[in-house]
């Protein structure tokens, strides 16, 4: 269990991440394997964008935090968060990554 410590120090970085990112792109995990996880991870580090997996509550909370409007109730089932910073071209790329990995992984996203 997340101490209530750790759900603050959570909200906050991920808060901090909304208002500090141009671009987010929440993407439903489910059934995605830690090996598919961590090769989608390297990849958008790599052009120098962020994935970030949460509970929809904490992601909820720091939408709100950061001025953004949310509803966990319209974030269907497991939720992942990629952030794509301010550079225009890391967000393109980061787009194309995500759908180039969605296409090549089309039984997962």
């Amino acid at each position: 269990m997340i101490t209530k410590e750790k759900k603050s120090a959570i909200v906050k970085n991920l808060a901090e991440k909304m208002k500090a990112s141009r671009f987010m792109a929440f993407l439903n995990f489910h059934g995605m394997s830690v090996v598919k996880a961590a090769e989608l991870r390297r990849l958008l580090k790599k052009i120098g964008a962020e994935y970030v997996v949460a509970k929809k509550t904490l992601l909820s909370v720091a939408a709100q935090s950061a001025g953004l409007e949310a509803d966990k109730k319209r974030l269907n089932g497991e939720i992942s968060i990629v952030f794509g910073g301010l550079d225009e071209d890391v967000m393109l790329s980061a787009a194309k990554e995500i759908a180039a990995f969605a296409k090549k992984n089309s039984e997962i996203l």
